[in-house]
This record gives structure tokens, sequence and C-alpha cells, in this order.
């Protein structure tokens, strides 16, 4: 229920500016957030709802001056990395690096462990219909010059973004982070 309300929610906030304006009314968020919010939306299956949290993430570890660099595992077209990019430039914290690491081929094959909460659907079954579908072999595949060039946009300097090409568990070893599939986030958790 949730799922569907937050897929009509996108496309609701897709359709025009006079609609954008009153789902902007219904959030209670600054309104700075909004023109980041905008420049990555298009490039992200993160909710508005997500990426307003990460945005409040990024202020509280900029504000705190909590050292560090930002992670992406499972980056797709980059619009994560461009709301942390957005949101480290709009904070006056620029100068940490940003780590994007996928396989920039789309997600690797589902295992039998991939298994939707909410529906109880495996992932293989997902991606054998999207690629009956589609007719293509990669699922949420975004090559590395899109993710380049959509990172890119924001202005944030490019000798602080690192992209990592590979499987997660294969290219941050010993790391803890999110990621797409269940063997590379037990991979982060182990």
């Amino acid at each position: 229920m949730l799922r569907s309300a937050g897929r009509r929610l996108r496309r609701i906030i897709r359709k025009g500016p006079r609609t954008r304006r009153l789902i902007e009314a219904m959030f209670d968020v600054e309104p700075e957030f909004w023109p980041l919010h905008h420049a990555c939306r298009d490039t992200t299956l993160t909710s508005a709802e997500r990426l307003y949290a990460l945005y409040k993430a990024v202020e509280y570890v900029s504000a705190r001056k909590i050292p560090g660099d930002f992670v992406e595992c499972g980056v797709w077209r980059g619009g994560s990395v461009m709301m942390m990019a957005l949101a480290l430039q709009r904070f006056g914290a620029v100068g940490r690096k940003l780590h994007c690491f996928d396989t920039f081929e789309g997600m690797a094959e589902p295992g039998p462990q991939d298994i939707r909460a909410d529906s109880g659907q495996s992932a293989a079954e997902q991606f054998a219909e999207i690629e009956a579908r589609e007719g293509k072999r990669s699922w949420a595949a975004a090559a590395l010059d899109l993710v380049r060039g959509n990172i890119g946009k924001t202005g944030y300097p490019p000798e602080l973004i690192a992209y990592c090409k590979g499987k997660v568990e294969e290219t941050l070893p010993g790391r803890r982070a999110g990621a797409d599939r269940a063997a590379a986030s037990r991979h982060r958790l182990v």
C-alpha cells in the first residue's frame, strides 16, 4: 500500500510545476530542499521523503563537523550521490570525498535469498519479468559515463568523487555499507 502510494506521489511530482507546488506544500520541509530535489529527482528511485532524510543527514554531519567521507553502494544513475554533493555545497562542507560503488552494468543476478518482504516475490522472478518485457539482460543498468555526467552537473569538485566499478562485495571488502542484493548486504554486516 505505501509503496504504491509512493509511486503515485512520484508520478504526481513529475507532472508539472503547479502540481509540484501542491506536493511541496504538503511536506513540512524547508523550501531550500526543493531545488536540490528537483535537480536530482529524475536520476533516482529514492522517494522525496528519503532524499530529504539524506539531505538532513548531510546537514547534521556537516553542522557537527563529523569527519569522514560519504559512500553510496549501488548508485544507479547517481541521484542520491547528487543529493549528497548538492547538500554538501549548500551547507558549506565541500571537501569530503564521495565514493560511488556500482557495477555500472546493472544489478547482480539475484539469488534465492533475494525476496521482496511485502509480496514474497523472488527477485529472480522480477528479474525474469523485466528481461522478458524489456528484452535486455541488465536490471537497473546505468553506464559509468552517464553517472559521471549526472553527478558532474552538481558542480561538486570532480577530484573529490571516486567511482569504483565492480560488485560491492568485491570492491569494498571488510567495510560496512548498504547494497542492492542480500549477498552484498550480508557482506557488509559480517
